[in-house]
């Protein structure tokens, strides 16, 4: 059944490490069959918002709320039935497999006396089908390429079923075919009506599969709102400090950057 209603909400959300913050009043209404580009410059806060969702250490002030329930009351595994998380650091995965990894996602849905459901073989084959990592499910883990760890993560998450998907740079080290492969397939949970969240520097993948797009700056809204409101030369210039044209032909997007002399 696809998800209905408001399906993440931030409010006033302020975050950070060891009391200083590094988000500040961030707020972000995610409905089904949106994806959420979070772009600007390195060092934003994009990383640190995405990971005060699921880490309440990293929250210092704010509220988030998923499908109309406060994530501070819903426990961990209440928590994983809801979020998946793809972080930008990949970890090593030493001494597991690709299908354990990725059958990992499984254990937010385990039973608490019956064990896992006779149907999570066949989500873990799915999610690995649709990641192009199948051939890869008897490798371990900690020998693949990075792009193809990243592939498996994103399998880990698909896996977990969850309405919100929470994704960190998620075509970082992807190859053109994967990438294209990614977009496609956030393209395709966005239209069953999960909603994605992704922080995202390539300008062209946000393009191409954002709905929205929020522009951080110094950890604060810069500009938020519809893909085709956010991505013109002004919030460009503002957020990442570089002058560009912005093309459009139909559903095309593309931009020239001026690179000085």
């Amino acid at each position: 059944m696809a998800p209905v209603g408001t399906l993440l909400e931030l409010e006033n959300l302020v975050a950070g490490y060891g009391g200083c913050p590094v988000v500040h009043g961030v707020s972000l209404c995610v409905e089904p069959g949106q994806v959420w580009g979070v772009l600007g410059p390195n060092g934003c806060g994009k990383t640190t918002l995405l990971r005060s969702v699921l880490d309440a250490g990293v929250r210092m002030g704010g509220r988030i709320v998923v499908q109309g329930t406060d994530v501070d009351v819903m426990g961990r595994r209440g928590l994983a039935r809801a979020l998946a998380h793809v972080p930008q650091d990949v970890p090593e995965g030493v001494g597991f497999r690709v299908d354990d990894v990725v059958g990992q996602g499984r254990y937010a849905h385990l039973r608490r006396w019956g064990g896992g459901s006779p149907d999570d073989g066949d989500r873990i084959v799915r999610a690995m089908e649709q990641t192009d990592v199948g051939t890869l499910r008897h490798r371990q883990f900690s020998t693949l390429s990075s792009g193809q760890q990243r592939r498996v993560m994103l399998a880990r998450a698909l896996c977990q079923e969850a309405p919100v998907l929470l994704l960190d740079e998620p075509t970082s080290n992807l190859d053109v075919e994967h990438a294209v492969q990614f977009v496609r397939l956030v393209q395709g949970l966005a239209a069953s009506g999960h909603g994605v969240v992704m922080s995202c520097h390539d300008l062209m993948v946000a393009a191409g599969v954002c709905t929205h797009v929020l522009w951080l700056q110094n950890g604060r809204v810069l500009d938020q709102g519809p893909v085709d409101q956010m991505l013109h030369s002004r919030q460009i210039q503002e957020a990442l400090g570089v002058s560009s044209s912005v093309c459009r032909e139909g559903n095309r997007v593309w931009w020239s950057l001026d690179v000085g002399s």
